[in-house]
């Protein structure tokens, strides 16, 4: 099972991002932040952030939608 995942998943100024998939490209956003993105080719490992805040902390993981149906995955 391949799983991705970024960033430290603590702390008061911590936001866990949702992940959606686009080709190669994950892409990660905050519900509490709406401009925020953040996308990683699972392919080449290249990252680009838009809008990023020094002071939060963004986390996120992503697991391919055919895993899913593991318990473990379901919220």
């Amino acid at each position: 099972m391949q799983e991705v995942a970024f960033g430290p998943a603590s702390g008061p100024d911590h936001h866990e991002c949702t992940s959606t998939h686009s080709g190669d490209w994950i892409i990660f956003r905050c519900p509490r932040c709406p401009d925020y993105e953040r996308r990683l080719n699972w392919r080449t490992g290249a990252s680009h952030a838009l809008n990023v805040r020094p002071e939060l902390r963004h986390s996120g993981r992503h697991v391919p939608i055919e895993y899913q149906a593991d318990t473990r995955y379901l919220h």
